[in-house]
């Protein structure tokens, strides 16, 4: 997998490595024998120390509670519903719903409102109340809540 900000520093180091082994000096030429594998080296050293260590945990890997809570509520939602909802789970619902993004359903009244507690969303405190505010005169009932998501159904 390759990393756009890494392609440049691959890149110069590559390019130097070729001009220093044509160098006529004696200690760059045997510098550039040994910049490839000193690069190598800080590059595994510093791979197990950061944040691509965790490429190789196991456990990072294993749906995480959350991921479950999410496809439990996703699967309330019927095929062909519209629902409005932020950026959490929208792409598990794009393939067999009419998506909205919050606040941006109008002309349409979705069926489903569903909302992911992001820590700054407000609609979680009172999850019907909010999907009624945005959508003024319609009923909306809570369907569900589970670890951090909140799905509400529209009432005909």
């Amino acid at each position: 997998m390759a990393f756009p900000g890494a392609v440049l520093p691959v890149a110069l180091l590559v390019g130097g490595g070729v001009r220093a082994r044509r160098a006529s000096s004696r200690p760059v030429r045997c510098y550039a024998r040994a910049a490839p594998n000193l690069a190598l080296l800080v590059g595994v050293f510093l791979c197990t120390r950061y944040a691509f260590k965790e490429l190789v945990d196991p456990a990072t890997y294993q749906p995480s509670p959350r991921a479950q809570a999410a496809e439990r509520i996703v699967s309330r939602i019927p095929d062909g519903a519209t629902v409005e909802t932020d950026l959490g789970l929208i792409t598990k619902l794009t393939r067999r719903t009419q998506v909205f993004f919050v606040g941006r359903a109008a002309p349409v009244v979705p069926q489903f409102v569903l909302i992911a507690d992001t820590g700054q969303n407000p609609g979680l405190r009172d999850p019907v109340k909010y999907a009624e505010t945005l959508h003024p005169g319609k009923t909306y009932v809570l369907v569900n809540a589970d670890d951090g998501y909140t799905l509400v159904r529209r009432v005909p």
